[in-house]
């Protein structure tokens, strides 16, 4: 006979920060269906104690008790009903097997059964289903790595900890072993990521903060970073042995895969981040091996996006499979595979972007970047020609998403690796020239795309010469070279049409235009308007999104170069919504600054300000200084417009001090006028004229790069210094700073060349 009301080991420790899982857990245990219910989780997740914390919170409603039985030790399924029967108390001298023994006293009871560390004995099943189906009153709460598979379970993955209760359970367990210990300011960002790096697996918080009576967090966290599981041992002497240290937790895991799984689990130590079925069945694998090891709670689901079904395992699994597949020598072939797998699927990638469906496309590189990255620091080292093709193909992906640092650093090492003239090395020039121009350094990206078209040219590669001489075209514009710029973009139209390439035509065409918008040449603004129009047509037929969004910012541009702001807000939104789709991040601040500039002259400044501010803090994270000394202009002259003119000298002075820098002539010579006119309103007349007398020398007289309201201010900001000055001292002031140099007047305005 059960003797005892029940019998369940009284915690060490209280539980920290699982009152919902808790609740949850309780909740199914109480429901009619609730008879079996399992527990399921990677190893160190703290199914036991959850188990346990349930167990004694619902011992009362249960007429003969809670009771616990710890599988741990058990390895054969035909020893479970004995191991039961013991935890029971039941007597065993008898000559009936412990199965119809455990039926015979259990049939009468009203008892909850938690069974601890199931999965080693997972067979048991069909045992527990019979006496479930013979004992009313029972109820079984199990944890396993595993699922038992039976009809009547119902199954609860009990999740890692989030970050807060992460931090809760690790000052509760150091101040356990230091009572002085205390989360100081410089400790917090520490134990947090410490945290963070322990996947929130209570067991590894607790072998962590246990250390605490010996080490500082920070000490910690560096070994926590070399390596992990090192350092995740020698647990308290009270816990089951294959909780003592997390690598013995999850070696006993690992122990229960069949060969096949094992070499799986082995091989998904490469993929970071996560990853989609063809990944594993690129890496030789199959659908059943993926679902085994996700039924044993070694690997789990990703959110799901765009119906696309992805799957993720804990960063110290990954760990410990990496570990796992240095030892069986196979980290080589499985990484070459997996580099191999991710270049294919990245240059399909950049073919289907092309080709349309830009924004499925690049949300799935978005997905795989971890991956990408690994396989491109693979290639790099072992195979320098497939790591610039890889930096080739992901020059669109990185350019839209704004990875310009990664991106740059990366081609550099692949192109620094091989100099072999290669079309892949040509393109990965490409890709390197366009980050180089994107963050302003002109020069450097000019050399870098010369040196892609004379592969290109030798390579006969047409439509990559088609593409360099379009990029080659917006660097030397950006260099003042405009005429120089519409004859590269002339010979790269002349290809793309002899390839019929529609997508590049309408890009060339676009590009033309935009042209002679930012020129301000007036003459071409009817001619702009149609190949806008005509390359948005265009670039919808043909399902390119991005294109479509440059038609419509082109479009907007000529309508505030037209002096129709109404208009310009409009195409400018328009565009805003097509890049913020795509997550475009290199161009989203030029239609957020284009919408704010327009706002600003219709005199709407708060909303101006919102959208100048918005693209600032974009190309400040992006480290574009033309964009940010943009940005910057126009924000000074909203707060001149609103009197803060405080304010507005801090940011003139900085988008003066980086157009300077970055040599923008233009740029420069407009932060001058717009001191020029603070200098008139601060009564510094004579300061005043000689600023403009500077700009007016590279202006030559209000140009047509210029929107027609600011042509109209400064010209207007000149007739206003005349009459402070007076027409003879005007004279010789307005000389004097048109004799400055460009350092000069700089220097004079406030700021140190």
């Amino acid at each position: 006979e059960i003797t005892n009301a029940s019998h369940l080991p009284e915690p060490s420790t209280g539980l920290v920060g699982r009152a919902a899982e808790l609740e949850s857990i309780c909740a199914r245990l109480a429901e009619s269906p609730g008879r079996l219910l399992t527990l399921t989780g990677p190893p160190g997740v703290g199914k036991t104690r959850l188990a346990l914390a349930a167990a004694g919170r619902l011992r009362s409603l249960y007429r003969d008790g809670a009771w616990f039985v710890s599988l741990a030790a058990i390895d054969d399924v035909e020893l479970v009903a004995s191991a039961i029967t013991a935890s029971l108390g039941l007597a065993t001298a008898t000559t009936r097997p412990p199965a119809l023994r455990l039926v015979e006293e259990l049939r009468r009871k009203e008892l909850l059964l938690v069974l601890d560390n199931v999965e080693q004995v997972t067979d048991c099943a069909p045992f527990l289903a019979e006496l479930l189906q013979s004992c009313p009153g029972l109820r079984i709460l199990a944890t396993s790595t595993a699922p038992l598979r039976l009809r009547a379970e119902q199954r609860y993955r009990v999740p890692p900890l989030a970050l807060a209760p992460s931090v809760d359970l690790f000052l509760h367990h150091a101040h356990a072993v230091d009572p002085d210990f205390m989360l100081t300011p410089e400790r917090a960002g520490a134990v947090a990521e410490i945290c963070l790096h322990l996947d929130g697996l209570p067991l590894a918080i607790e072998l962590a903060a246990a250390r605490m009576d010996i080490l500082d967090p920070h000490t910690m966290l560096e070994r926590i970073r070399e390596r992990r599981l090192a350092v995740l041992a020698d647990g308290s002497s009270d816990l089951p042995a294959h909780q003592r240290s997390l690598r013995t937790a999850i070696e006993r895991s690992y122990g229960l895969l069949n060969h096949d799984e094992q070499r799986l689990f082995r091989a998904l130590g490469v993929l970071v981040g996560g990853w989609r079925m063809d990944a594993v069945v690129a890496l030789g694998s199959d659908e059943q091996m993926l679902r085994s090891l996700l039924n044993k709670s070694l690997v789990h689901r990703a959110p799901v996006d765009r119906d696309e079904q992805r799957f993720q395992m804990l960063p110290i699994l990954c760990e410990f499979a990496l570990e796992k597949l240095v030892a069986a020598g196979e980290e080589i072939s499985v990484r070459r595979q997996h580099a191999h797998f991710y270049l294919a699927f990245a240059v399909c990638a950049s073919e289907a972007n092309a080709a349309g469906s830009q924004e499925l496309w690049l949300d799935r590189l978005e997905h795989e970047h971890d991956n990408l990255r690994a396989a491109m620091r693979w290639l790099i080292a072992h195979d320098p020609p497939s790591a610039q093709r890889l930096g080739g193909a992901l020059r669109e992906f990185w350019y839209t998403r704004g990875h310009f640092l990664e991106g740059r650093r990366l081609l550099q090492q692949a192109l620094a690796a091989s100099a072999a003239p290669t079309v892949a090395r040509g393109h990965a020039l490409l890709a390197a020239a366009r980050f180089a121009h994107a963050q302003d350094e002109y020069p450097l990206a000019l050399r870098l795309i010369d040196e892609s078209l004379s592969i290109l040219r030798q390579s006969d590669d047409r439509a990559g010469c088609a593409e360099a001489l379009r990029t080659g075209g917006w660097i030397v514009h950006s260099m003042g070279e405009s005429s120089r710029a519409m004859a590269m973009f002339e010979e790269a139209l002349a290809l793309s049409q002899s390839l019929d390439d529609l997508g590049l035509i309408a890009d060339l065409h676009i590009s033309i235009a935009q042209v002679h918008v930012l020129d301000g040449d007036s003459v071409r603004f009817d001619e702009a308007r149609q190949a806008f129009e005509s390359g948005l047509r265009l670039a919808t037929q043909l399902g390119r999104q991005e294109s479509a969004a440059y038609a419509l910012f082109g479009l907007a541009s000529l309508a505030y170069m037209s002096g129709d702001n109404l208009a310009a807000i409009h195409f400018g939104e328009d565009a805003l919504g097509i890049f913020q789709a795509l997550g475009s991040r290199r161009n989203q601040p030029l239609a957020l600054l284009l919408i704010g500039e327009a706002e600003m002259l219709l005199g709407e400044l708060d909303a101006a300000q919102a959208h100048a501010q918005a693209a600032l803090a974009i190309y400040v994270d992006l480290a574009i200084p033309w964009g940010e000394a943009s940005a910057q202009r126009v924000i000074g002259q909203i707060e001149r417009m609103a009197g803060n003119l405080g304010q507005a000298h801090l940011s003139l002075n900085r988008s003066l001090d980086l157009s300077w820098r970055i040599r923008d002539d233009r740029g420069t010579s407009i932060d001058l006028a717009e001191i020029a006119g603070m200098a008139l309103a601060q009564s510094q007349p004579e300061r005043a004229g000689m600023l403009l007398g500077a700009a007016f020398k590279q202006f030559d007289s209000p140009p047509n790069f210029l929107a027609p309201d600011h042509r109209q201010t400064y010209t207007q900001l000149a007739a206003d210094v005349r009459i402070a000055l007076g027409e003879a001292q005007f004279a010789q002031i307005w000389e004097a700073g048109q004799a400055l140099s460009l350092e000069d007047a700089v220097r004079l305005a406030g700021v140190s060349p």
